[in-house]
């Protein structure tokens, strides 16, 4: 019994080290959609209020296209530079690679030193 169980978390603990996507894309898929709706909720809720402290140019593309068509703009334009191993790893979490991708440039929309998803 001890042996099967230390094989079974030797094995559990190489799937959460070998692949954090598929982890999050298997274990905690709905806890992971639901995290990014709350936080889609929480960025629409004070998008006023971050409009006030980027660029104008990068608020006045957020009025237009929405804080999400923004998103998408600036995923597009940085498209040609993201490493194929995204795609592959956004594969693994079933249903959320457009909202992770939008968020993932978050700070590079409003041009900010860090991820503020990671906090």
């Amino acid at each position: 019994m001890e042996q099967a169980l230390s094989k079974y978390l030797m094995n559990f603990n190489q799937l959460l080290c070998s692949s954090d996507s598929l982890f999050l894309g298997t274990l905690v898929k709905e806890e992971l959609k639901n995290n990014i709706a709350v936080y889609f909720l929480y960025l629409e809720k004070h998008v006023e209020e971050i409009m006030k402290k980027i660029s104008p140019f990068i608020a006045q593309g957020i009025s237009e296209k929405g804080l999400k068509g923004a998103l998408d703009l600036n995923f597009a334009i940085t498209r040609l530079h993201t490493p194929l191993w995204y795609d592959e790893e956004m594969e693994e979490i079933e249903g959320s690679y457009q909202d992770i991708s939008r968020l993932s440039l978050l700070p590079e929309l409003i041009k900010d030193a860090c991820s503020i998803i990671g906090a």
